[in-house]
Parts: structure tokens; C-alpha cells; sequence
């Protein structure tokens, strides 16, 4: 449990949000009733979001925040089902904007990445 919370907190200070988050997923799963790693999740996540350009620190209620997080990761999801469509389509100039929108709500989606490049050929 502590090994885990000490990676988590290395990699918050690191700014690597999604592996901080990670961590302190399974240390929250290892001891659910640890408040300071709850709150230290919720932190991970706010600065996830805000490095994804979500503006989760302009609003005053964590409710809202996770709600704005939660419209922009659909919004994010419809980007890349439109991209992958427009794609196949052979509408490479709209893939190509709908996939760089998608890739900056989940930088890590490797499908995204494949099709990006081959939408730009």
C-alpha cells in the first residue's frame, strides 16, 4: 500500500497525471477508506483534465468539474468516431481535424495516432 501511494506521489510530482491516477487507483482499491488517497486521486484527475485542456479549475464545484471532464471526453469520443468515419470516407482533411480533436482528449490512443498519419499521406 505504501509503495504504491509513494509511486503515485512521484508521479503527481512528476506531472505524469494518467500514471499518478493509476497509482492511486490501486492504492484507493488497496485501502478505500484512505481519505488523503482519495483526495489525492481527485487532484490527479482535476490536473489530468486541465492538462487536456479541460478548464476544471476555473469552476468552484468538483461536481461540475467531472461533469465538464465527462462532456469532453464524449466530445472526444464523437471526434473520433466522426474522424474514423470521415477516414473511411476518404475525407481526409475533416479525419485529420476530427482525429487531432480526439488525440487531444486522449493523447494516448494509438488507433488515433495510426489513422492521423495515414489520414495526412
Amino acid at each position: 500500500g505504501a509503495d504504491v501511494k509513494a509511486l503515485a506521489c512521484d508521479a503527481l510530482a512528476a506531472e505524469k497525471w494518467d500514471e499518478a491516477i493509476a497509482h492511486f487507483e490501486e492504492a484507493h482499491a488497496l485501502a478505500p477508506d484512505d481519505e488523503v488517497v482519495r483526495g489525492m486521486l481527485e487532484v490527479a484527475r482535476l490536473q489530468a483534465w486541465s492538462a487536456r485542456g479541460v478548464p476544471v479549475f476555473r469552476l468552484s464545484s468538483l461536481v461540475a468539474a467531472r461533469e465538464l471532464a465527462e462532456q469532453f471526453e464524449r466530445s472526444g469520443s464523437e471526434a473520433k468516431s466522426s474522424g474514423i468515419a470521415a477516414y473511411h470516407a476518404g475525407q481526409f482533411a475533416e479525419a485529420v481535424q476530427l482525429l487531432e480533436a480526439a488525440l487531444r482528449v486522449q493523447p494516448s490512443d494509438e488507433v488515433v495516432e495510426r489513422l492521423l498519419e495515414a489520414s495526412r499521406l
